[in-house]
């Protein structure tokens, strides 16, 4: 386990799955990260790489050939080495492995840096293309936040508030974990999604394209927030479980679950990313703890 501190949070991370495991606010004394209940959901900050949500079959096709990955890919479970560290940055990584590339045919390179800033953790990611063909890969994080916060209050305390006003679709998931783009905007000239215990009975609310930049999880009945800056990210997804477990998810992809009606192909996946070799795709989103 590795430590950051400074003189607003200490956060923990983990080799396994360089997975953030702790993120202490010292100013309320309040843990602001997710316990990993194993009886509820057993993780706390999971990075998703190199797919994102649930591939059809849990299987695709690269140049003819197939291949099989887990729901939200491997490197979850990887064993990640500490690459540097200071007192206020921390950096994994991950690379590919005679293991990896029997489902995963590339060579790569995946950084994982978390960074104190006052009362704020940047996450950072760079993917680095060490192969000699194009690498085809979605990235994502998906962070989870105690919520309830204190002791007394609902769920029904809590929204989600977007930095603008939103109208948009909303991207479902049925009930194998693929997706399919609502007809209509699920938003529609919103700024506020109330946390209701039937909120998630559908599974995650995932947005394409937002005006917002960042989106926050507040109360009505105190002033502490956890706000997320994914600026940039194509992606937003928000999940919990349905019937009122006391977490949040908000997470900010590069890519999605399978379409229902996509042929498998990797290189036509809605999302995907494609990163020449030689080169390297960096993206980051900070949380900020009030």
């Amino acid at each position: 386990m590795n430590i950051l501190e400074n003189e607003y949070l200490r956060i923990s991370a983990s080799d396994y799955g360089a997975e953030l495991t702790s993120i202490y606010d010292k100013i309320s004394g309040l843990e602001r990260l997710w316990n990993a209940d194993p009886a509820i959901w057993n993780r706390h900050a999971p990075i998703l790489f190199p797919v994102v949500g649930r591939l059809l079959d849990n299987t695709y096709t690269c140049e003819g050939k197939p291949y099989t990955l887990p729901q939200h890919g491997f490197a979850r479970d990887g064993a990640f080495s500490v690459k540097r560290a200071s007192d206020t940055t921390i950096s994994y990584e991950l690379t590919d492995s005679e293991e990896t590339r029997a489902n995963y045919p590339f060579a790569f390179a995946l950084q994982v840096d978390y960074t104190l800033r006052e009362n704020q953790v940047r996450v950072a990611y760079t993917v680095s293309n060490s192969g000699s063909s194009t690498m085809y890969f979605s990235i994502g994080g998906h962070p989870g936040f105690s919520c309830p916060l204190l002791e007394g209050e609902a769920f029904n305390d809590y929204f989600i508030e977007f930095e603008k006003r939103e109208t948009c679709a909303r991207w479902y998931v049925n009930e194998n974990g693929h997706i399919h783009r609502s007809e209509g905007d699920y938003l529609k000239d919103t700024q506020v999604i109330p946390y209701t215990l039937d909120r998630f009975s559908e599974d995650a609310l995932i947005f394409k394209d937002l005006e917002s930049n960042r989106v926050s999880i507040k109360s009505v009945k105190n002033d502490h927030a956890v706000t997320m800056d994914f600026t940039g990210w194509s992606y937003l997804g928000i999940w919990s479980k349905p019937g009122g477990v006391p977490f949040i998810c908000l997470e900010p992809w590069y890519g999605l679950s399978d379409n229902v009606d996509h042929d498998g192909d990797l290189t036509k996946k809605e999302g995907i990313m494609a990163l020449e070799p030689g080169l390297n795709f960096c993206c980051e989103y900070g949380l900020i703890f009030t």
